[in-house]
């Protein structure tokens, strides 16, 4: 049997890179972000409204901002992707069960974490995971003895060598008096 696909399906690939212009504001930044071209994320996003058969951004210098269409969108596409993860992990039979000590640093707690998490145990509803957010020093006291499964946190702040690292956008905020605007740049920091 021949599976076909049609060409007004939507696409995975497109649906994570809305999702990533709906975070990131602009068709630039979210290029940064997912190392991927300007006019590459913008013809992307093109593909994808010509499939909806709907615009879904405002376009301007400053970025974009969603219409009615995106916002509807933004929810279903979350969906989509979540669906997809959690059907390709049972098909895998990658499902995880029991508890799992999770050590974080609190630096990191704050940047972010959450919404993986929450995917984390959507993904994995059998695995009770106990988070504990302490100090680096601490975390590395905690995984020497045994007590944490796993830690996530700067790698320079934690001696043990790290199993996986990732970047993260870095944003700056300060007084308009300090500054004469706001700062944010593609400065980044792996963790």
């Amino acid at each position: 049997m021949t599976t076909t696909t049609s060409r007004n399906d939507l696409e995975l690939s497109l649906l994570r890179t809305f999702i990533a212009v709906v975070r990131h504001g602009s068709m630039g930044r979210t290029a940064a972000a997912v190392a991927k071209t300007q006019p590459a994320v913008s013809q992307q996003m093109a593909r994808l409204e010509t499939i909806i058969g709907r615009k879904l951004f405002y376009r301007s210098r400053g970025g974009v901002r969603l219409m009615s269409h995106g916002e509807l969108l933004v929810e279903y596409a979350h969906r989509a992707i979540d669906l997809n993860e959690e059907v390709l992990q049972q098909l895998r039979e990658e499902s995880a069960s029991g508890p799992v000590r999770l050590g974080i640093s609190e630096e990191t707690a704050l940047a972010g974490l959450t919404l993986a998490l929450k995917q984390f145990q959507k993904a994995h509803p059998a695995v009770e995971l106990k988070l504990i957010a302490a100090a680096p020093a601490e975390l590395e006291v905690l995984l020497a003895q045994g007590k944490l499964d796993f830690a996530i946190g700067d790698p320079t702040r934690i001696a043990d060598e790290p199993v996986f690292q990732w970047t993260i956008p870095l944003s700056l905020a300060c007084q308009q008096r300090s500054f004469d605007r706001s700062v944010q740049g593609p400065a980044t920091r792996t963790l």
